[in-house]
């Protein structure tokens, strides 16, 4: 029997049989029956009033804050380049020297190309060897912006990559040299990268010659 205002009797409270259905908010049903010990009273009233609100008011805040719990995750966040410490690893086919003259040559082609320029970047950072950076400070000591060690960069998560000296956003290039093929060429992927959107890349194929590296096509 349904309640009705103004009706007497016992009653119950019992969950809709929908309340496991996620989609749908958590609904009750009250059911009245018939009482025959006593009339209407007000203490019947206010328990009637009291039970309810405390049972309907917890699953409604339940069904309204559920989502909260989630985590927020970013799909569209940066991978930020690590930067190599000591010595490289021995890439497949290829000498350590090998692969740091490879490295120079993919990196004097991508300084070449000014990425940074229009930015108000403060540094230039290479991905690489220590002695692969040091020996490009020292080919280029007057280079705008200038080339830094990468004890100089300050790395961090979800955010563009600054300057520790200046505060000011810096510019990353990497160098990822692949195995060496076949016919004896190299693929090398280089890269520029200054968080968020601002980064891109070249595929390279790189050939030894007489015992000296030149890029013999880029993409």
């Amino acid at each position: 029997m349904r309640c009705r205002a103004g009706q007497k009797g016992n009653f119950r409270v019992r969950p809709a049989r929908d309340l496991e259905k996620i989609n749908n908010p958590p609904v009750l049903v009250l059911e009245f029956f018939d009482y025959e010990g006593e009339g209407e009273n007000e203490m019947m009233k206010k328990q009637f009033n009291t039970l309810a609100a405390l049972l309907v008011l917890p699953l409604l805040l339940a069904a309204g804050c559920a989502s909260n719990d989630e985590p927020v995750v970013f799909y569209s966040t940066p991978k930020i380049p690590s930067f190599a410490s000591g010595a490289t690893a021995k890439t497949k086919g290829l000498s350590k020297d090998d692969e740091m003259k490879i490295q120079t040559v993919v990196y004097g082609y991508l300084l070449d190309r000014h990425f940074w320029e229009g930015g108000d970047y403060s540094a230039i950072f290479l991905q690489a060897d220590d002695s692969v950076v040091d020996a490009f400070i020292k080919k280029f000591p007057d280079h705008v912006p200038p080339i830094k060690p990468s004890s100089h960069v300050d790395l961090r998560s979800n955010q563009s990559p600054l300057d520790k000296d200046t505060g000011k956003p810096v510019m990353i290039l990497g160098a990822d040299v692949g195995e060496l093929n076949a016919d004896g060429s190299v693929d090398v992927i280089g890269r520029w990268f200054a968080g968020g959107a601002v980064k891109g890349s070249y595929t390279f194929l790189v050939k030894e010659t007489d015992g000296e590296w030149s890029i013999a096509s880029v993409k």
